[in-house]
């Protein structure tokens, strides 16, 4: 589920938000789908992306 990303997983970004667990990683950063029809992990906090 969470692809290549190792866990813990820290936003690279604000490095404010981690996730230990795939369902941590879920629920902080979410997934998304890339051009290939792969699920893959979104790299930065949902925070971060929303602009907040």
């Amino acid at each position: 589920m969470a692809n290549n990303i190792q866990l813990p997983h820290t936003c690279p970004h604000c490095h404010n938000v981690t996730a230990y667990t795939a369902q941590e990683l879920q629920h902080l950063f979410g997934f998304r789908t890339n051009s290939q029809g792969h699920v893959i992990s979104q790299s930065w906090c949902m925070k971060c992306r929303s602009g907040q």
